[in-house]
């Protein structure tokens, strides 16, 4: 069984980042489609479906820690005044 990936499919509803996608994975040798919707994958496809949504990766919490004086450190907040 070839594990590796035969082909590519990206839902992308904006044309702009879906033309940065294309160029940025033009060295790979693999086919490329793009999606407007999620509801446009085919259920049919034969293969093994990894989905990731880059809004899983914004909701990860992130903590900033800058060094100060010496050995201290800070971790960098956003205040409302």
């Amino acid at each position: 069984l070839d594990q590796r990936v035969q082909s590519l499919t990206l839902v992308e509803i904006s044309e702009r980042l879906a033309q940065i996608q294309a160029e940025t994975l033009q060295p790979f040798d693999l086919p490329k489609r793009w999606l407007s919707s999620v509801f446009d994958l085919s259920a049919d496809q034969p293969g093994h479906l990894i989905f990731l949504a880059h809004e899983f990766f914004d909701a990860l919490p992130a903590h900033i820690f800058v060094k100060c004086h010496g050995d201290a450190w800070r971790e960098v907040v956003v205040g409302l005044e």
